[in-house]
């Protein structure tokens, strides 16, 4: 794209980080600006850099996005722009995709492909690195062709079935029930954030992890995680993680958000295909649609799992989900503010494993200040951990520890 591009949405001045020195070779590389313009059509994104990096970008959607991957950076810059009506791109967001992969997202309002990109050293007029990277609008069928040759390149090959040895030492398998905690967003997709800047996807890990102390006091379960560091794990992998583990129990773990800041209290969810109110369908939409927010291919993929095991099955798992739901708010009670009628259900995907009883806790609203005080409370929050750990001992039928709230 020849010519000088004429600027569409921002252009964010170079910032200048560190001494005449400049940065240490063992630090990584960082993207010291982005500019995003116009010209005949073609939208060019830049990044510019302070060294030289391997990247990728590709297509995703529907919904509609382009998609920058990268090793560690310093992003030195706003990780998270919304950009005008007038702009092809809605929004702009960075974070962990994986514990080695960064990821760049640009949301965008039509389909878009990546026509051609670059990266270019530096020269007489510029000392950065840049990587150049040009958008072109498409049909919705050209975009669905390029999904298709996707997928049919990656798609993965079947190894042959290689049988390990069994190994002697562990023969014997934990037939301790497996409590399976899932901490809602992460990475690219930081959930709600409070007004002084609190990110749902940092408390509810802090959470998970007091929440993982409590459950382990007394060796009757066994606990594992869908993540424990700032990434993001797609909503199916999760329940499929805990799934394939063998879990008896999943808890996805969130922390609610509300334009009424008045709004307050816990809620325990459960999944169903009719949602107990609006606000609960509502909050199912927006939990849902952390996959596109984190730049997860939505495309080919089954929309239900109705077809996995009977209705019977089914029903049974949801009758579980709400018994546990049920002890959870009972626990609770004298230990945290509960959210009026704090049992409800929801269309939620994360819960939509038909065998696996599952039920997504909110721990509160991070709208609400007192509510957004409480959930860094330490105290507080141990209590409350506490209190769900007495709640899986009332569902596998074991006697719950004394006063275990309200130490």
């Amino acid at each position: 794209m020849a010519g000088r591009l004429i600027p569409l949405i921002f252009c964010v001045a170079a910032i200048i980080v560190g001494g005449a020195g400049g940065a240490r070779s063992a630090d990584p590389p960082r993207v010291t600006s982005i500019r995003i313009g116009t010209q005949e059509g073609i939208t060019r994104l830049v990044l510019n850099l302070s060294g030289p990096i391997k990247y990728r970008a590709f297509e995703l959607g529907p919904p509609y996005r382009v998609v920058v991957d990268m090793p560690k950076v310093d992003w030195i810059i706003a990780r998270k722009m919304s950009f005008g009506a007038s702009s092809p791109l809605s929004s702009l967001r960075f974070g962990a995709s994986g514990p080695k992969v960064y990821r760049l997202l640009l949301e965008a309002r039509r389909p878009m492909r990546v026509q051609k990109s670059f990266f270019l050293s530096p020269n007489e007029r510029t000392r950065s690195w840049r990587i150049v990277i040009d958008l072109e609008p498409v049909s919705e069928d050209a975009f669905e062709r390029i999904m298709r040759r996707r997928r049919a390149v990656s798609a993965p090959q079947k190894p042959k079935p290689h049988k390990a040895p069994p190994d002697k030492k562990s023969s014997a398998k934990d037939s301790r029930p497996l409590v399976f905690i899932d901490p809602g967003h992460g990475g690219a997709d930081p959930g709600a954030i409070s007004k002084f800047g609190l990110k749902e996807k940092n408390i509810v890990l802090r959470f998970a992890r007091r929440l993982r102390t409590e459950i382990l006091t007394d060796g009757r379960y066994r606990v594992a995680f869908s993540r424990t560091s700032d990434v993001y794990v797609p909503l199916r992998r999760r329940y499929a993680m805990a799934r394939k583990q063998g879990a008896k129990l999943f808890i996805s773990i969130h922390a609610d958000s509300n334009p009424a800041v008045k709004t307050r209290g816990l809620t325990a969810y459960t999944r169903s295909n009719v949602a107990t109110d609006k606000g609960s369908a509502a909050l199912a939409r927006r939990e849902n649609r952390s996959d596109a927010v984190a730049g997860i291919d939505l495309s080919g993929h089954p929309s239900g799992v109705t077809n996995i095991l009977r209705d019977l099955v089914r029903r049974d798992t949801q009758r579980k989900s709400r018994i546990f739901a049920r002890y959870v708010v009972r626990e609770m009670k004298g230990v945290t503010r509960l959210a009026p009628r704090p049992v409800r259900s929801a269309q939620f995907a994360v819960l939509r494993a038909p065998d696996l009883p599952s039920v997504l806790l909110e721990l509160g609203f991070l709208t609400n200040r007192r509510d957004s005080r409480r959930m860094v409370n330490d105290r507080h929050m141990r209590r409350v951990a506490r209190a769900v750990a007495a709640a899986i001992n009332r569902y596998f039928g074991h006697r719950p520890a004394a006063s275990a709230g309200r130490k």
